[in-house]
Parts: structure tokens; sequence; C-alpha cells
């Protein structure tokens, strides 16, 4: 069975009728009607500025324009499928990236998915770069028959220190790349790596739910290479790269 999640978007001219809340219920009541309880999630998206400029030639927050924001959430509050998107995220809500859509419903209706489940317990323990480069070097093996990794094939590698440089921006002066690899490495080596010396490698056995979970991301997503590698780090640690993207 179909299941849906509907979006209505409203704009100035929106909010700017007086009936507006009761237009607002109508449609949703109507979506409600039409598909019954395979409607899981309806999004009011509020495309509206709560910012108007003063006598002054200045910018505030209008209490009016506010007022009509908050009578929305106060109306849609005890609808569980309804979730308002205020004017502050609308931008960022609309802007959302394929894959970040993609995460955000596989994750929400993936409790029953018993492979997603198992990969994202395998590595719920890890830090969210080991979590990137074990999906890397499990993307080497699947992908370019890579089976032993160097520390070169690591460091030099363009996804791996764009996601480093996502997610370390805070931390400044406290982070070294070579020795956070280097850590991440032995780490890894106690749980799912082997080390001959010369690299490292990785049974695929080992990782199995992952490497399903890869597979399945190329195969039903159209994903590949950086576009998988982001896929599958978002979806087994939930990080937002949002604000750093």
């Amino acid at each position: 069975m179909k299941e849906f999640v509907c979006f209505q978007v409203k704009a100035e001219d929106d909010l700017a009728e007086k009936d507006y809340l009761k237009t607002l219920k109508a449609q949703f009541f109507d979506t409600q009607n039409t598909y019954g309880s395979r409607l899981q999630h309806y999004y009011i998206v509020v495309c509206y500025s709560i910012v108007a400029e003063d006598e002054k030639g200045e910018f505030r927050i209008d209490k009016g324009r506010g007022e009509k924001v908050k009578n929305i959430i106060r109306d849609f509050a005890g609808e569980d499928k309804v979730r308002v998107i205020e004017p502050g995220f609308a931008a960022w809500f609309l802007g959302l990236s394929r894959v970040q859509i993609d995460v955000i419903i596989r994750t929400r209706f993936g409790n029953d998915d018993i492979v997603f489940k198992e990969a994202r317990n395998l590595v719920a323990d890890l830090e969210i770069t080991e979590k990137i480069l074990l999906v890397f070097i499990l993307w080497l093996n699947l992908y370019h028959n890579k089976q032993t990794v160097t520390a070169d094939d690591i460091t030099q590698s363009e996804f791996i220190r764009r996601m480093h440089l996502l997610i370390v921006e805070d931390v400044e002066d406290l982070y070294q790349f070579d020795y956070q690899i280097a850590h991440d490495l032995e780490i890894l080596s106690n749980q799912f790596l082997e080390s001959d010396g010369d690299g490292f490698s990785l049974s695929v056995q080992a990782v199995e739910p992952l490497a399903i979970l890869m597979l399945d991301g190329s195969v039903r997503y159209d994903y590949h290479n950086d576009g998988l590698l982001e896929y599958m780090v978002r979806i087994l640690s939930g990080y937002d790269l949002s604000e750093a993207e």
C-alpha cells in the first residue's frame, strides 16, 4: 500500500487573506479525507516574512506577522501528522538535497527494515570519523575491487578530506587530520580491519549489513561515488551537514 507525505507551501498572499487559518484547516482536512490512513506526514511550509521595515527604515520583527505564524502552530498543535515549518527554517527545508531527503525518509520509515537496523547497530559505538573511514574502505572494496587499502589511499582521498573539513571546523587547533586518521584506523583494526603491514583489509562478511545497505543505495536510489558515500554516512550517523553546507 502506498503511503504519502504532503506539503502545503504558504506565501505572503496566502497569509494576507482574512480567513487564512480557515483555509489552511480546510486544505488539511481535505487531504486527510483523500488519503486517509495512507497520509503519514503533512508539512505546512510558511514562506512568510515576520520582519518588516519601520518608520526609520530599519527592519524589525513585526509582532502582527509573528502572531499569524504562532496562530498556525497553535491551531495544528493537536494534529500528530502535521509539522509546521516556520519562516526561519523554510529556506533550509525547501533547499534539502536529494540525499538529505532520501536519508530522512529512510531513517523515519526504516524501523521495520532488518538490514537497516542491523547496519546502524553494527556501527552504533563508532565515532563519526570512524564511520566515514569504514564506509570509504567498504566502498573501495565493493566498487573498486581494492582488497587492501593504504594510509595514503585514505589521506589523499578528496571525499575523506571534504567530510573531515565539514565536521571539524569548530575544533580548529585541537584537530590534526593525519593523527585522526591514524587513530581511527587503530580503532577500526580492533573491530573490523586487518593489517598486514602494507595496508588494511576488510572482510565484507564482517560488515554484511553495511554492504547490503550500500548496494541498496546504489540500486534503489541510483547513488554512485561521492553521492553514495555521503548517503551512507548520513544514514548511519544521522549527522546533519546542512549548516556546514
